[in-house]
């Protein structure tokens, strides 16, 4: 009868029809569906820098997601596979089950005939730790520790970058002078 018709196409294992869906207007005449299969070739995003986790069943990292052409895809595993047909993609990539991460991650990637492989390294947020001191002769070089790293400087100032949490420091005795706070802790 005439009318609306919507369609559903099911391609064979490594193709995508297009389109996949949509409707056909029924008018009483033929009506012709132009579709084109295209192979599909496996996209690999890897993902390295995240913290493992034992409340994760694959024993990977918690969950983090790619999402690609509209679509999101999650993973609680070291990798998320997707298949897609020749062409350009951007992609972004989060982790949002935890803070504390320079995230999201955005890119492209190009699919020419053949699988790929993209990697994707989450890094923990950094900010800056500055230690001032006061009452040093100019030049004089004095040190700071934090969290077991050590920076001198002859100026009035030593920097570290640092990601979220507390650090323990020490400032050793710079030649005959003692510092003020000798130890301690700081939350980044």
């Amino acid at each position: 009868p005439v009318g609306s018709y919507p369609f559903s196409v099911s391609a064979p294992p490594g193709y995508v029809s297009l389109p996949s869906a949509g409707s056909v207007e029924v008018t009483g005449r033929n009506q012709t569906i132009a579709l084109a299969f295209n192979a599909t070739f496996p996209v690999r995003f890897d993902e390295t820098g995240l913290p493992l986790s034992s409340n994760s069943s694959s024993g990977g990292a918690p969950y983090w997601s790619v999402e690609l052409g509209g679509v999101l895809h999650n993973s609680t595993g070291p990798a998320i596979v997707v298949v897609l047909p020749n062409g350009t993609y951007g992609y972004v990539a989060d982790f949002p089950s935890s803070p504390g991460y320079a995230v999201p991650l955005s890119g492209i990637v190009t699919v020419r005939g053949g699988g790929t492989q993209v990697t994707l390294a989450f890094n923990r947020a950094v900010f800056p730790v500055v230690f001032q001191e006061s009452g040093l002769p100019n030049g004089t070089i004095w040190q700071v520790v934090l969290g077991g790293s050590a920076q001198s400087s002859a100026t009035s100032q030593v920097s570290f970058l640092e990601p979220e949490g507390t650090y323990a420091f020490s400032v050793p005795y710079a030649g005959s002078f003692a510092p003020a706070v000798a130890h301690g802790n700081v939350s980044v």
